[in-house]
């Protein structure tokens, strides 16, 4: 689940997790917490996330003598460090302060919890801090970012390129002459199958209708069967449109509607 909370502060709540923050900002992070939901439960994803490491560290049995025997060895007691309690860090005990201190020192083995402990801390310094690991996560999520982009972008230009409407113009002995193509942006176009034989003094008109009480509308003029854009501005588009073909005079039918033979003819129906 994507946290709410910006990156800064999700590093916030990790370091406050694993007890990585000095006394002051250790207090602001508590005050935080307490009042923020969403900086609460990040902290607590965190605490979970970091508890696995500890779930897997085998307990180590220490021997009943070994305080004992640290107090013999010891010249003096050391003095137990003051400082003011705070409300996120508990006061060590005299026996925990002593034993760190010979931890320090060399003169107690690290407990392999306290190792494994050791290391997430190093590990996240070095992730925290280490420039070129973070560089490279930009440069790896900008790379991803690009490949998505021209997906996205091939995909929306395939879209924009097929049609949405098809109609086959074929001639009254069932042969295909045409195909008629609607997008979804506005065009349509005639793809010639086949050519006509145009005589001197006719043209081609193409014409479309959508309704019959208003009848068709011409919506090109071709001297010869090519490729060309329709002209349907305002007009209807639909599925089961009527397209055709006709011979007509020079200039294209003179009262509006066909007059010359029907050479092609069609209905558009959806693109599968």
């Amino acid at each position: 689940m994507t946290s709410p909370l910006p990156p800064a502060d999700q590093a916030l709540a990790a370091e406050f997790a694993l007890g990585l923050l000095d006394e002051h900002e250790g207090r602001r992070a508590v005050e935080r917490e307490a009042a923020n939901s969403d900086f609460a439960s990040e902290v607590a994803r965190w605490r979970r996330h970091f508890s696995g490491f500890d779930r897997t560290t085998p307990m180590a049995t220490l021997p009943p003598d070994l305080w004992s025997r640290i107090e013999a060895r010891l010249d003096t007691a050391p003095a137990a460090a003051t400082r003011p309690a705070s409300a996120f860090d508990e006061q060590p005990s005299l026996e925990t302060s002593r034993a760190a201190q010979l931890r320090e020192q060399g003169r107690l083995p690290i407990t392999s919890g306290e190792a494994a402990a050791d290391a997430r801390r190093r590990l996240f310094d070095w992730v925290w801090h280490n420039l070129n690991f973070w560089r490279f996560g930009g440069f790896a999520a900008a790379a991803a970012a690009i490949v998505i982009t021209m997906g996205l972008g091939s995909q929306l230009q395939q879209a924009r390129s097929a049609p949405v409407l098809v109609a086959i113009l074929q001639t009254p002995d069932n042969q295909t002459a045409a195909i008629v193509n609607a997008f979804a942006d506005g065009r349509t176009e005639l793809v010639p199958l086949t050519s006509f034989t145009v005589p001197a003094g006719k043209v081609l008109e193409v014409w479309t209708l959508w309704d019959r009480q208003i009848g068709p509308r011409s919506v090109g003029l071709l001297q010869a069967m090519s490729s060309s854009r329709l002209k349907l501005d305002n007009l209807p588009l639909g599925a089961n449109q009527l397209f055709e073909i006709t011979l007509e005079p020079a200039g294209g039918s003179p009262i509006g509607r066909p007059t010359g033979p029907v050479l092609a003819i069609g209905r558009t129906a959806q693109r599968i």
